[in-house]
């Protein structure tokens, strides 16, 4: 009986609704099955020559043709969805291709794949775009490609139609090297751990402020002035300092780790994409 009584609390229900809503929204985010192509890329120059005096009469020779410059510009194409990308879905008109604003695309090639069940293959068109061929691309999986280049830009450009896709393949944005995440590592865990001093730091001050008004030490006592003085007079010195130390300890963790999610690798971790 008292467990029946227990539910007829309003705040009990509540909080039932809430999380039987949040198990739906779970529940449907796992059962909803979509494609979602996706690619990630990174541009690093091979060789090249600056515009001085100095350098202009050096020549450089690619495949005895001669350029200015040459850049390697790597490519993961992935389906990030938990539905599979079938070639049958992309239309033969408007297939994945990739090219430059500028310069021309000197070779291609895959350079690795997730699966060796994937049959991929590039070739280049009349126009200079590769265009990109694929069987087949299940949840997670994807390949790797490589370009030559003399573009001036790092960026390439994608393109593709795909049937029930509008957004064809979702660019996700550089891949973050290894020698940079290295370097993000003050950021990533020496930061939060400062913004968690800051906030414990602010809650022991809200504490100690309440404990001296309050001058009781019952434990159920402490943790409802605690509530009640700390929100309801926001204006109180000691308690304005505590919140601004924990508001502040709160930036301090939350900034670095959202920054740590944006750059972290997307591109399936079995792919080799360096």
């Amino acid at each position: 009986m008292e467990f029946f009584s227990w539910l007829n609390l309003g705040w009990v229900g509540s909080l039932i609704g809430i999380a039987g809503l949040i198990l739906g929204i779970v529940l449907y985010v796992k059962s909803n099955k979509t494609t979602k192509p996706c690619y990630q890329y990174s541009t690093n120059i091979v060789v090249g020559k600056t515009d001085t005096e100095s350098t202009k009469d050096i020549k450089i020779l690619f495949k005895e043709k001669q350029v200015d410059n040459v850049k390697r510009t790597v490519i993961a194409i992935w389906n990030d969805g938990k539905h599979y990308l079938d070639k049958s879905v992309i239309l033969h008109d408007k297939p994945l291709t990739i090219s430059f604003d500028d310069g021309d695309i000197l070779s291609h090639q895959v350079k690795s794949k997730t699966s060796e069940a994937i049959k991929s293959s590039t070739h280049l068109s009349d126009s200079g775009q590769v265009i990109v061929e694929f069987n087949y691309l299940d949840s997670k999986e994807g390949i790797c490609l490589e370009l030559l280049h003399t573009s001036s830009k790092n960026e390439p450009n994608i393109s593709c139609t795909i049937k029930g896709v509008k957004s064809g393949f979702i660019n996700k944005g550089k891949v973050t090297t290894k020698v940079t995440r290295k370097k993000d590592t003050i950021t990533t865990y020496v930061t939060p751990i400062l913004g968690l001093i800051f906030s414990l730091c602010g809650f022991f001050a809200l504490h100690t402020s309440n404990m001296k008004r309050l001058g009781q030490e019952d434990f159920i006592t402490k943790i409802n002035g605690f509530l009640s003085s700390s929100i309801t007079n926001p204006h109180d010195k000691d308690n304005f300092n505590g919140w601004v130390m924990i508001l502040s300890g709160l930036a301090y963790i939350i900034l670095p780790l959202y920054l740590k999610f944006q750059s972290r690798p997307k591109a399936p971790k079995n792919m080799d994409v360096y």
